[in-house]
């Protein structure tokens, strides 16, 4: 997996070059590794996921000495990625910690302490395991087991550098020359080349992580399942959209362990998928919601004010009686506008819905990462400017917009507009947006769902149909407009809206 994300990384380096001159190419090399191995990972999670029970004793089998091995166990066991990471980059390859917080896109202040808990958790499990360590000591014997994993590609990693060199790249690329056999594990303990230390991020996101990778394949397969209500959202996941941020937050106060989980964007809306679980507080009746509960999601980008993020419809969750957590897909407005920039944002309030009465949780959860390329997905937009008639209504679809998230139709009609009477506007239920809910129903295992024995709304696209997203039935366009929203669909020259039993519209212009 190591020489796959080389060769992308490399590739990447080339072609950039050709266009513009990188200022820190060390920066730039390490930041696209991360970057690459996380993107491969997606792409190839069930290949690398596919670890069996005698993983861990094999991967503690490669060193010889005993106390290498139980240092490793605990690396492996203990530490998640991105304290697997700091570790590596800070004490085996030598970084700074201001180096460290550029690389893998995490303020200074989250570097230093992630370092600092990842220490304490080794150096307690250590003992735990029956001997007391010192940290210079901890670090020699992770140092000696994972020496062992760098040799089979250290080779392809310096016939790289030498073609680079070749092709006339030198001197910025390679931060040490002459690197021998004699000193090779000086320089992977130390003064690591930035080859090397492409392999050991590398190896920390993908090789390292058999538990973040079965971890990580669970959780797509639970906001892929049916428990999530918005089919848009499962697609993408499959897809592999989004960006992954794998930060953890406890909230002390309340004994709820916070996952943040991934990130997408296009123009319209933001998806932020994270877990909450807890030990001693019942989540049973714990929401994060954020279109008319208690809680508020807030963006901050630099020196600039809060600004409060709207809900793009309702969200979805899912509770997991037997492990006491919650799984959920937040759904808000588009932060697109924020790619490459450290923004910031802020889970401010739980709400608890139990016997008919709204409760509250004052807390705040925060989340801090720098909005990558991998986060954002296009949407497209075509105008049809099509009529048709159903139930004695004239309707015309004005545009279609299609994304990686999700399909928008959006309707004028003769009963879309909206009604007003002593001042006040109000909407009414169009023949159309009743034609479009009658095929929906509420399974409480799993939301809302189609009743597949009654007739709606559906696309179809090479062939295949594609369903309504019930979920963001609130989303209100213009005062005229109403908007219909289904899944993604994978052709989009090829789709037609059907109304009813009878009622077929291509979606061209």
């Amino acid at each position: 997996m190591a020489e796959d994300v080389l060769q992308e990384v490399y590739i990447k380096l080339f072609q950039h070059m050709k266009h513009q001159r990188i200022s820190n190419v060390k920066a730039w090399l390490l930041t696209v590794s991360r970057n690459t191995a996380l993107d491969l990972y997606r792409k190839k999670k069930r290949e690398i996921t596919g670890f069996d029970g005698d993983y861990f004793e094999r991967l503690q089998s490669i060193s010889e000495d005993p106390i290498d091995k139980m240092v490793l166990s605990k690396y492996l066991e203990l530490l998640n990625q991105e304290e697997r990471q700091i570790v590596i980059l800070k004490d085996i390859s030598g970084m700074k910690h201001r180096e460290i917080a550029k690389i893998t896109e995490m303020p200074l202040g989250t570097v230093l302490w992630k370092y600092n808990v990842a220490m304490k958790k080794l150096r307690k499990g250590i003992e735990q395991g029956g001997m007391v360590l010192k940290k210079e000591k901890i670090l020699k014997h992770l140092d000696n087991a994972i020496e062992k994993q760098v040799p089979d590609i250290w080779n392809e990693v310096q016939n790289k550098v030498h073609r680079t060199d070749n092709l006339g790249y030198q001197g910025d690329i390679i931060m040490q020359n002459n690197v021998t056999a004699k000193n090779k594990k000086r320089g992977l303990y130390k003064r690591i080349t930035i080859a090397a230390a492409i392999c050991l991020i590398t190896v920390s996101t993908l090789t390292f992580t058999p538990a973040l990778a079965a971890i990580q394949e669970a959780l797509d397969k639970i906001f892929s399942s049916k428990h999530i209500d918005d089919s848009g959202l499962k697609m993408a996941i499959n897809e592999g959209h989004g960006q992954t941020v794998n930060q953890t937050y406890y909230d002390k106060k309340h004994d709820i362990t916070v996952r943040f989980e991934s990130v997408l964007t296009d123009d319209k809306e933001t998806k932020l998928l994270l877990t909450y679980q807890s030990k001693k507080t019942n989540l049973k009746h714990y929401y994060v919601d954020i279109f008319e509960g208690k809680s508020s999601i807030k963006l901050m980008v630099g020196n600039t004010p809060k600004k409060r993020l709207h809900s793009v419809g309702w969200g979805s969750r899912y509770y997991d009686a037997k492990e006491n957590k919650v799984v959920e897909a937040e759904s808000f407005d588009s932060i697109k506008e924020y790619e490459g920039q450290n923004i910031r944002l802020e889970i401010e309030n739980l709400t608890i819905y139990d016997d008919q009465k709204t409760g509250e949780v004052k807390t705040i959860w925060p989340l801090e990462f720098k909005l990558g390329e991998s986060a954002i997905s296009t949407r497209e937009t075509v105008n049809v400017d099509k009529d048709f008639t159903f139930e004695n209504q004239n309707y015309r679809i004005k545009q279609v917009e299609f994304s990686a998230m999700e399909t928008r139709v959006v309707i004028t009609g003769s009963d879309t507009k909206l009604i007003t009477e002593n001042g006040e506007k109000y909407h009414v239920m169009s023949k159309l947006e009743n034609q479009f809910l009658h095929a929906r129903k509420f399974n409480k295992k799993y939301g809302y769902i189609v009743d597949k024995k009654k007739s709606g709304v559906f696309l179809r696209s090479a062939g295949k149909r594609v369903d309504p997203i019930f979920s963001k039935g609130e989303v209100q366009g213009a005062d005229d407009e109403y908007i219909m929203f289904f899944a993604p669909v994978k052709d989009r020259q090829n789709c037609v809206l059907e109304v009813g039993e009878g009622i077929k519209i291509p979606l061209k212009k």
